[in-house]
């Protein structure tokens, strides 16, 4: 029975991902997604430059140490990111069942991963650190739920600083989780001394081993200043530049408007994380304080686990709580709900069984939205690809028939072009804002870059590039150089359905 549930729900997955991802039989679906840019670095690895010392990257390297040793092996091709994503999505499915297996009875066991990848997962398929880190710390919650050796702790710590080089927020609050979890562990069993202070000792072992196996030689490449500056100053003093993405704004800023009404899937998306996390984890609280003395018979320390690093993930992406980031971190939320309705009561059945029914129909109606929305196919030098959208198509088409591959090619606001297209950016930087988000020595650095390689082509986005959001203004615009050498190096050639400008170099 057991092996019957892990194979069902790992196909379903399997099935649902790939209809999600691929136009039969096997072309990829182009989605606009942020690992763009860490495509882009990955290639850039492939050409000898290294992150930090070469080009900008404000996280640590270990989504690009993913993409680069896939890309060595069959080359930058355009159906990686989406069977990695795949992939990932069946991993997200499997860990969830073996951490609900020990906290959720039979009836309910399939649920948590159900609603985990076909809602959250699926939400936001985007092949970026997020979700990575959220796998990895997945990970060391399933080494850890059924006890907590010296060796499980060795092991969850060393996944904690894994998932501290795809995103460092998330890898080391996951860690610092774990870290309270075993002292309330040590506490509840009046343990002292050697016995409190040895496990955190391993924890924080193998997580500064971890992380430093993976970044150790680009911090000894760039130098530690650099990337200190790049991931940590960087991240606290100018990204939340970017304030309608990177501050405490997102939270209505994603409430998507009704109508129009194909904006339904993403407003019930919102409503559900944003009403489950943190919510359950309150609720269990709450219920732990009122029942943990009452009965024994409640796996409460596995799920005390669950709710600790689950809200420490939580508040790794509180300050920017934007759905995708929640999502990555909320397994343990899943499995939460999961063990909320493995109640005998009549409306935790009900609730049940609404998930259940509705998270099929769901599915079902977005694989045929999705499978028969219209589509173009673009022949790009990395494979066929499929565009859902007639303006991107238009400029990708465009881009396509008047550059060559390994072609230089600046494409400002965004980094869409350079992985898909098998074009190559000739500055350190992998987009501007005209906000503090870009300083003025990386915008000096994409001038040089534009000079040095006499790049014949810039896409250029006005409504992102020349207008403010209301959160910013000139102040902090540092564009004015680019923008003067645009003017008077190039001239307008092309201007797109979607506002966005191809400027190309006077002669």
């Amino acid at each position: 029975m057991r092996a019957k549930g892990t194979v069902l729900l790992l196909s379903a997955s399997a099935v649902y991902l790939y209809l999600l991802l691929f136009y039969l039989p096997f072309t990829p679906i182009y989605v606009d997604v942020d690992a763009a840019t860490f495509l882009a670095d990955s290639v850039r690895m492939l050409h000898g430059q290294l992150p930090y010392r070469d080009f900008f990257e404000f996280v640590p390297a270990g989504t690009d140490l993913v993409f680069y040793p896939l890309f060595k092996i069959f080359g930058p091709r355009v159906w990686i990111p989406d069977l990695l994503l795949l992939g990932m999505g069946v991993a997200f499915a499997w860990l969830a069942l073996v951490i609900s297996r020990r906290v959720v009875g039979p009836r309910r066991v399939l649920l948590p991963g159900l609603l985990f990848v076909f809602i959250a997962y699926a939400g936001r398929l985007d092949p970026t650190h997020h979700w990575f880190s959220g796998l990895a710390l997945a990970g060391a919650l399933a080494v850890l739920i059924e006890s907590r050796t010296l060796r499980r702790i060795l092991l969850a710590g060393a996944l904690c600083g894994l998932a501290a080089t795809f995103t460092l927020n998330r890898g080391l609050l996951g860690a610092i989780g774990v870290a309270v979890f075993l002292v309330w562990e040590a506490r509840r069993k009046k343990s002292a001394g050697v016995a409190l202070i040895k496990p955190q000792l391993y924890l924080l072992a193998s997580f500064l081993a971890a992380f430093f196996a993976v970044n150790g030689y680009f911090i000894w490449k760039a130098g530690f200043g650099r990337f200190w500056s790049d991931t940590v100053v960087f991240g606290m003093k100018y990204f939340p530049a970017d304030a309608g993405t990177n501050t405490f704004r997102v939270f209505l800023g994603e409430f998507p408007p009704v109508p129009p009404w194909n904006n339904l899937p993403s407003l019930a998306l919102w409503l559900f994380i944003h009403g489950l996390v943190p919510l359950v984890y309150l609720l269990f609280f709450i219920r732990y304080w009122r029942r943990a003395r009452q009965t024994s018979e409640q796996p409460w320390d596995r799920l005390m686990l669950l709710a600790i690093v689950g809200l420490f993930l939580f508040l790794s992406v509180a300050p920017a709580p934007a759905v995708h980031r929640i999502c990555a971190g909320a397994l343990p939320a899943f499995i939460l709900l999961g063990w909320f309705l493995d109640t005998p009561g009549r409306l935790d059945r009900t609730l049940a069984r609404l998930l259940w029914v509705g998270t099929i129909a769901a599915a079902l109606l977005l694989v045929a939205v999705r499978q028969t929305h219209w589509r173009a196919v673009l022949d790009t030098p990395n494979g066929r690809l499929a565009m859902l959208h007639p303006e991107i198509y238009e400029q990708s088409h465009w881009v396509r028939r008047h550059t060559r591959p390994g072609e230089y090619f600046f494409e400002a606001s965004t980094a869409h072009s350079y992985f898909w297209l098998d074009l190559r950016n000739p500055t350190p930087v992998p987009f501007v804002y005209n906000t503090e988000y870009s300083r003025p020595e990386q915008i000096a650095a994409v001038v040089q870059g534009l000079e040095t390689h006499r790049v014949r082509y810039v896409l250029w986005s006005p409504e992102d590039l020349d207008e403010y959001a209301p959160w910013s203004g000139p102040a902090g615009d540092h564009l004015g150089p680019l923008r003067a050498y645009l003017y008077n190096h190039y001239r307008l050639a092309r201007t797109f359905a979607n506002g966005k400008q191809i400027w190309e170099r006077n002669r």
